[in-house]
């Protein structure tokens, strides 16, 4: 038996009224079966976004992330595939989008992008590769400056992840790995049209290297975080995260450190227990100038310890510091610099 294309289109029909009395998961296998038989280009583009917003609403997240994938290739293709004198002739095929039905397109595909990023698990990091790309950032400069927060708060969390050495479960790019400088540099232009905490948080810290002031828009980025929709499961692990960065770059341009700044710095809580600092063996990859001399202070106590170089296989420090919720790593330069216990 042959199948018509008004049965292909019925097909696509049905699969449209499953989805509009809530039947997601029925009307995601009708658009899908749609698709593989249909070869009208408007029909699969638009099977593409309800197959997408169906998997989102059923909450299958792997799914959902191969959909978005395959939707912005297609988007990706179309915009492509444009001639440069197609409207100067006159006759744009009907595959192609034109300029600003593409942007269009790429700024709703950013805003659904955010239900699947922040629920997979390697979320984060594709949006970081997505949003990095010049074709996103473009879209997301021009129609969606809003969607700079998001952003930043994935930059802010996987730069601590980058810095310990953990294991991600995708392969990280330069462009993700170099995620914060790009943001910044984002955050900087484009600070006349928006700004938040969270994006005054990163210019305070990376462009006017004011860490009080630092801390206060933190403070301010916590409510933020709190009561955003996407971001509000992960608030304490984005003021982990920010905090670190805090502490990273303070120990990064001071060749002298307070342990009490670094400490209330990263709302570390003083309980009963030593810090144990361990270096590696190896020569680190901060020059001999630029190693920093940490200055152990506990309340009215004046004993402290210098490190000099090359630097002890181990120092500990009988202080009563309890780290929580991570460990404070002030020689960090890489992965492999120091390791702290």
């Amino acid at each position: 038996m042959q199948l018509t294309l008004e049965q292909i289109t019925a097909l696509y029909n049905f699969g449209k009224f499953q989805y509009t009395y809530g039947n997601y998961s029925g009307a995601a296998d009708y658009l899908y079966h749609f698709r593989v038989l249909s070869t009208d280009t408007d029909l699969n583009t638009s099977a593409h976004w309800g197959k997408l917003a169906s998997d989102i609403l059923t909450g299958k997240w792997d799914v959902a992330l191969e959909e978005l994938n395959t939707l912005r290739e297609a988007l990706d293709a179309r915009a492509g595939a444009a001639p440069i004198t197609s409207s100067a002739a006159g006759a744009t095929p009907s595959h192609v989008e034109p300029p600003l039905g593409t942007l269009h397109s790429r700024t709703w595909l950013v805003h659904w992008s955010l239900f699947v990023y922040f629920n997979h698990p390697s979320g984060r990091t594709l949006l970081l590769e997505t949003f990095l790309s010049p074709a996103y950032l473009n879209t997301i400069q021009s129609a969606a400056p809003w969607v700079l927060r998001y952003l930043a708060v994935a930059a802010v969390l996987s730069r601590r992840s980058q810095a310990t050495g953990a294991a991600a479960p995708t392969p990280v790019s330069s462009r993700v790995r170099h995620a914060i400088r790009e943001v910044v540099k984002v955050v900087q232009l484009e600070e006349y049209q928006y700004s938040d905490p969270v994006t005054k948080f990163l210019r305070e810290l990376y462009v006017e290297f004011d860490f009080e002031a630092a801390q206060r828009q933190l403070q301010l980025a916590e409510r933020v975080v709190g009561n955003d929709f996407f971001l509000s499961e992960i608030r304490e692990e984005f003021l982990d995260n920010a905090r670190y960065l805090i502490s990273e770059a303070y120990c990064r341009i001071h060749q002298r450190i307070d342990i009490a700044y670094v400490s209330f710095a990263r709302s570390i809580r003083y309980r009963e227990r030593e810090l144990t600092l361990s270096f590696p063996p190896k020569a680190t990859s901060l020059p001999a100038s630029t190693l920093p001399q940490m200055k152990a202070r506990n309340g009215s106590s004046t004993s402290s310890a210098t490190l000099g170089w090359p630097p002890t296989p181990r120092l500990t420090l009988k202080r009563q510091f309890f780290l929580t919720p991570f460990h404070i790593d002030p020689f960090r330069a890489d992965s492999s610099s120091t390791e702290c216990h």
